[in-house]
C-alpha cells in the first residue's frame, strides 16, 4: 500500500468530484420535476380562473336577461315571447333568432354561446295553463356555452303573478 500524501489526496479528489456530479445531476432532475409542477400548477390555475370569469359573465348575462323580462307587464309577457292567448308555453331563443338582436350581442361574448328563455302559464297548484287564464307566469333564463368538450350551464327562473 503506497500513503504518500499526494496520491490519497488525489484518490479523494476524484471520488469526491464524481459524488458531487451525482449530486448534482440528482438535484437537477428533481428541481426539473419541481418547476414541471410548478408550471403545470400555474397553468391549471390561469384555466381555472378563465372558466370562472366565463361562468360568473354567463350568470351575469342570465341575470340581465331576466331583468330586462322583469320590466315587461305580466299580460305583455306572452305578446313579447310571440305568443298567443291559448298557448301554454312559449320560447325565445339566440340560435334561432326569435330572441331580441341585443341577446345575440350578450351570447357572442361566450364561446358558442346562447341564450334560450322559456315562458310557461301556469294556474292552481303550478298546473300547465293557457297564457289568457294563467295566474302566474315562470320565466326560465337558460345561457349555456362551451367550454373545453362539455357545455356549461346557467340557469335562472322567476315566476311573476
Amino acid at each position: 500500500m503506497n500513503d504518500r500524501p499526494g496520491q490519497r489526496h488525489l484518490f479523494f479528489f476524484h471520488r469526491a468530484s464524481g459524488f458531487v456530479l451525482l449530486d448534482a445531476l440528482l438535484a437537477g432532475v428533481l428541481l426539473g420535476i419541481v418547476a414541471l409542477s410548478a408550471v403545470a400548477l400555474v397553468d391549471h390555475a390561469l384555466r381555472v380562473g378563465r372558466a370562472a370569469e366565463r361562468l360568473d359573465r354567463g350568470r351575469e348575462i342570465a341575470e340581465r336577461t331576466i331583468r330586462e323580462l322583469e320590466i315587461v307587464s305580466f299580460h305583455g309577457l306572452p305578446e313579447r315571447f310571440g305568443a298567443a292567448v291559448d298557448d301554454t308555453t312559449a320560447r325565445l331563443d339566440t340560435a334561432d333568432g326569435s330572441a331580441p338582436s341585443s341577446w345575440s350581442g350578450l351570447a357572442a361574448e361566450l364561446p358558442e354561446g346562447r341564450i334560450i328563455a322559456h315562458l310557461e302559464g301556469l294556474g292552481p297548484a303550478a298546473a300547465d295553463r293557457a297564457f289568457g287564464a294563467a295566474v302566474a307566469l315562470r320565466v326560465t333564463v337558460v345561457v349555456s356555452w362551451r367550454e373545453a368538450a362539455r357545455r356549461r350551464v346557467v340557469r335562472l327562473v322567476t315566476v311573476r303573478t
